[in-house]
């Protein structure tokens, strides 16, 4: 595993929400997959920092003494807390005591199941996801869109954004927005995802799920599946089947803690679905459709690379998509908003749907090249028309997201907005 810390910071953008949150809340839990750079996140904003996973000494004092364990200059970071599940109780005690905002700081890469925590913590803690970066944090995009200004109504003027061939983006994919990697060749950042899918596949995933019998390639199997069906809700069913092929006769059963795991571990995360009042008959589908952690994980388990998927952009397509739902879930939820995605039995659908706090709404699609533009906007068009906006509203803004375009505007016509993803930013 390759560690997150680096002597360079790079502004991520849940650092302003980081902030925000430790002002008006006793502590803060961060979490998202490992290596995604929560803990260089919540460093910045701590004052003293304990290393539950390595700290012997820690350990020693906590369980001798809890609450001498937690004094020192707040707020306290209690970096993979979660290796320690009884700190949850002493914090949350901590806080209560206290009466203060900006006491802790937990950060941890695998979410504890609600049985093992204990006491929910509601009113007490608020959450931050971290997800790796996107393309703006790492400095390969330039931005310039901004999604907030399009959700309150601003338009679009035509302008030329920086260009983006198919190849510069594909590399930006299978390379990844891992922190440590930022700035690293293509072929070291692909050797360190190999070594991220290796440990999660023979050791996390495992732990996680509480097993002692390990099938490392029975979840190898089960990552490859869930890679091929990126942003689609393939069923269990499919699930075992596909593990069944590449590792023996594997039970449901073993599949569902397998892929339980999976998500507590944050390295796929499942999307649900929105369900909004619609005009016809058609039924929504309900299941929820899922996404890895990064778009290099999707493309190392494909057996992709900058080469072959020049010649595959059917495959290059599904892993664009894993890729822009990592850049607009980042900014949307910067936003205070959710991703969910929508789908309904006559075929109309969005890739995403992003749901404010008020019950507002926008859809997005998704579209790798810029031939497919006008494809995209007949697809956002068609499907917005099925919602029964008489209920809901009119949609905030209909956004069509493009690789490969250099151009980005509001369609006189429709008043869809075509974002260039490297023009994207919250």
């Amino acid at each position: 595993m390759f560690s997150t810390v680096s002597n360079s910071y790079l502004e991520r953008v849940v650092d302003p929400i980081v902030a925000e949150k430790l002002s008006g809340s006793g502590g803060v839990i961060i979490e998202g997959p490992k290596a995604c750079g929560k803990t260089a996140t919540a460093m910045r904003h701590a004052h003293t920092v304990h290393f539950v996973d390595t700290d012997d000494a820690f350990r020693q004092l906590f369980s001798l003494d809890p609450a001498l364990a937690l004094e020192g200059n707040t707020p306290i970071l209690l970096d993979e807390w979660q290796v320690e599940l009884p700190l949850w109780d002493h914090v949350r005690r901590q806080i209560d005591l206290r009466q203060a905002p900006g006491q802790f700081i937990l950060s941890g890469s695998a979410m504890p199941a609600e049985e093992q925590k204990g006491h929910s913590g509601v009113g007490r803690f608020a959450r931050v996801r971290m997800r790796p970066m996107t393309g703006l944090e790492r400095g390969v995009f330039s931005g310039g869109v901004s999604l907030n200004r399009i959700l309150h109504g601003e338009q679009i003027s035509p302008y030329k954004v920086e260009k983006l061939s198919v190849p510069e983006l594909i590399e930006v994919m299978v390379h990844g927005g891992w922190p440590a990697d930022h700035d690293a060749t293509l072929r070291s950042a692909r050797s360190h995802v190999a070594d991220y899918v290796d440990r999660m596949a023979s050791y996390d995933v495992f732990d996680a799920a509480g097993s002692r019998i390990r099938r490392p390639l029975g979840v190898r199997a089960l990552m490859r599946s869930l890679a091929r069906n990126v942003g689609q809700a393939p069923s269990l069913s499919t699930l075992v089947a596909d593990v069944s092929a590449s590792d023996g006769l594997v039970d449901r059963g073993t599949v569902a803690r397998w892929l339980e795991a999976l998500q507590r571990l944050f390295f796929v995360e499942a999307v649900d679905a929105w369900y909004p009042q619609l005009r016809s008959k058609a039924t929504i589908r309900t299941s929820p459709v899922f996404y890895l952690a990064d778009s290099s994980l999707s493309a190392f388990l494909l057996g992709a690379n900058d080469k072959n998927l020049l010649d595959d952009l059917e495959t290059a397509g599904f892993i664009f998509e894993n890729y822009a739902y990592q850049q607009l879930v980042v900014y949307a939820e910067a936003l205070g908003g959710q991703v969910m995605h929508y789908r309904d039995s006559n075929g109309k659908e969005f890739d995403s749907v992003i749901v404010l706090e008020d019950g507002s709404w926008a859809g997005v699609e998704v579209k790798l090249g810029a031939s497919r533009i006008p494809a995209g906007i007949d697809s956002l068009i068609s499907t917005a028309h099925s919602i029964d906006v008489s209920v809901l509203g009119e949609p905030r803004a209909l956004i069509l997201i493009v690789g490969s375009a250099e151009l980005a505007y509001t369609d006189p016509a429709t008043h869809v907005h075509v974002i260039p993803i490297q023009a994207l930013q919250a």
